[in-house]
């Protein structure tokens, strides 16, 4: 019936007429050939039945609290009843003159689809562009009689318009629970308002901050810094989290079981990832024979097959950076920005407010860009003003992690061995952090579940932590 129809109502009306000529078609039937059977199917309403009064629910001579009692039939349960009480009982007597007539009511009972009802669970499989169109249709017709349709409120909004909204209004996934002013506090819901009043399909956007409400669900869904809890993690494709990736691969290269020369390593960082997108294991050896540090016979170890890390992202903004479009600190902004922000138009209508000085195309090649996820650790923890730590047994410099990674050959586990300082710093910040916050340093460990290098960090009075097993975060 859809498919022939050029409207659901139109299909509704043809689902109607047959039904009507189905009821009317198997009531002669049945008082023809099954007529001791007419008032089990038709009239008596018995608890949990399957005949025509438990189908249709719609017996006048029935009380109210009579048709409460009776248990609802679907199609198919009531399709199937008839199969069974009627065709298994006719099947081989039906006079030569009906005979046509009833292998077409056979036909459509064991296709489950006679008597037809206008409310079904198919209803469901319709799309929602058609109800649309029928929606629209209607009030503009409606209107014409209905003066209050067309009636508007202080912001110009007509009655009209308010039900196409509340229509087509989905609340966007990241906002979560509408909450009212009053409930602000609400621990279950992270809504960010940017104006008061009341939450309607023709208010949302004017009430709503899109961007900080997503914000605010992506900090709930990401996990905080390894290291340093209470830290947001870097985006993955943060510069400073690119370059630490990168780091991380080249400061485990070694040539004969040597580490490379630092300024040989620095070299690699400049000439190869800053210029190339994806730099190859060939390029390093081809760079390293270049510099005469690798010959035929040497081994080169400490890398895979495959260099996983690269500079993408500096790639990605190094135009604007070059041009001075936009400084580190600008890139940084944007690439956090649309790490939260899944709505290219919001991310562009965005960039032209932040950063008037891009162009068109600028703002529309950065919102195309694939910017999503979140890294493991934080800004703080890799390059933090107090985070900062010092190499035992050569000098008292402080550095931070990065700025070590740049000045040694070293990983970023390695920092965090023996031979610095950086795992007592952990210890002691998060002994400071927690006991502000009304909480034991060995409370919050033994609630929840941290990564194996956590765990084994020094607790406080010389004990290590027992690792757990992997439980949800409370």
């Amino acid at each position: 019936d859809m498919e022939d129809s050029k409207s659901i109502s139109e299909a509704k009306v043809k689902v109607y007429e047959h039904h009507k000529e189905d009821l009317a078609y198997l009531k002669s039937f049945v008082k023809k050939y099954l007529p001791e059977k007419y008032d089990d199917l038709f009239k008596n309403a018995v608890k949990e039945n399957d005949n025509y009064v438990s189908y249709s629910k719609n017996v006048k001579r029935l009380k109210k609290e009579e048709l409460e009692k009776i248990a609802f039939a679907n199609q198919e349960v009531f399709n199937e009843s008839l199969r069974k009480t009627i065709l298994k009982d006719v099947d081989g007597k039906v006079a030569e003159e009906d005979l046509q007539a009833f292998l077409k009511m056979k036909e459509r009972l064991e296709a489950n689809n006679f008597l037809p009802k206008q409310k079904t669970g198919d209803n469901r499989l319709i799309p929602y562009q058609l109800y649309y169109v029928e929606l629209t249709k209607l009030l503009d017709r409606a209107e014409r009689y209905l003066p209050f349709l067309k009636e508007a409120d202080a912001d110009g909004i007509t009655t009209k318009e308010k039900i196409v909204q509340t229509f087509t209004f989905r609340i966007p996934y990241f906002v979560g629970p509408l909450k009212e002013e009053k409930d602000s506090a609400s621990k279950n819901a992270w809504l960010v308002r940017k104006a008061k009043g009341r939450l309607l399909p023709w208010t949302f956007e004017k009430i709503v901050d899109f961007e900080k409400s997503e914000e605010a669900f992506i900090n709930r869904m990401t996990n905080n810094c390894t290291y340093l809890p209470w830290e947001e993690v870097l985006p993955e494709k943060s510069l400073l989290y690119c370059e630490y990736t990168v780091l991380n691969e080249l400061n485990n290269l070694k040539v004969n079981g040597e580490s490379i020369p630092v300024d040989v390593k620095n070299e690699l960082y400049e000439n190869l990832f800053k210029v190339y997108r994806r730099v190859s294991v060939k390029k390093i050896k081809d760079y390293l024979t270049a510099r005469g540090l690798l010959q035929a016979g040497d081994e080169l170890s400490g890398i895979d097959v495959t260099i996983k890390s690269s500079l993408n992202s500096y790639h990605d903004f190094k135009k604007f950076l070059d041009a001075k479009t936009l400084s580190e600190s600008d890139v940084e902004d944007i690439i956090l920005h649309a790490a939260y922000t899944e709505d290219k138009k919001r991310m562009r209508k965005w960039l032209k407010e932040k950063y008037p000085q891009l162009s068109e195309k600028d703002v529309k090649d950065i919102a195309d860009l694939k910017l999503k996820g979140f890294g493991s650790f934080s800004r703080e923890f890799l390059n933090g003003r107090e985070f900062r730590g010092t190499f035992k047994d050569v000098d008292g410099d402080e550095y931070t992690i990065i700025e070590w990674m740049r000045k040694r050959n070293k990983n970023h586990m390695q920092l965090l061995s023996d031979e610095f300082t950086f795992k007592e710093k952990i210890v002691e910040y998060a002994r400071k952090y927690y006991d502000a916050n009304g909480r034991t340093l060995e409370e919050e460990l033994d609630a929840a579940y941290v990564s194996n290098a956590v765990s084994d960090l020094p607790r406080p009075g010389g004990r290590r932590r027992r690792q757990k097993s992997a439980q949800a975060r409370p």
